[in-house]
């Protein structure tokens, strides 16, 4: 929870703005796109990463994390890109209900809230 936050201002319930951070949050292997362009971040970004780290225990392992003895490591740049094409590439390692989860969480605007219910039914 170290980079956690409150995403509507405590009294008034009004979302915090987007704003150009700069910065990338997060753990690389897990970090939304969002967090790659340094852009505030929301539940949509806290979805995406979950979908990675559900994608990563169910495989063991994700296109751009190096393998266990491995000591090339990719750049943010390069996990970006790889991030960026992986819904539109074929997996079928890879659970089609996490990648729906994954394609759900992208399509959704900064502030808006997303449909839990509908995310539990995908799982």
């Amino acid at each position: 929870f170290g980079i956690a936050k409150q995403y509507r201002h405590p009294s008034s319930r009004i979302h915090i703005p987007m704003e150009k951070t700069n910065e990338l949050l997060g753990t690389l292997a897990f970090a939304s796109l969002n967090s790659h362009l340094g852009l505030e971040l929301s539940r949509r970004d806290d979805l995406e990463a979950l979908a990675y780290m559900l994608l990563f225990l169910c495989n063991g392992s994700l296109p751009w994390l190096a393998l266990p003895g491995d000591r090339r490591r990719l750049l943010p740049s390069a996990i970006h890109k790889l991030k960026a094409a992986f819904i539109l590439g074929s997996h079928p390692e890879m659970p089609t209900e996490l990648l729906t989860f994954l394609s759900y969480a992208r399509n959704l605007s900064f502030m808006q809230k997303p449909n839990y219910e509908h995310l539990r039914t995908i799982l």
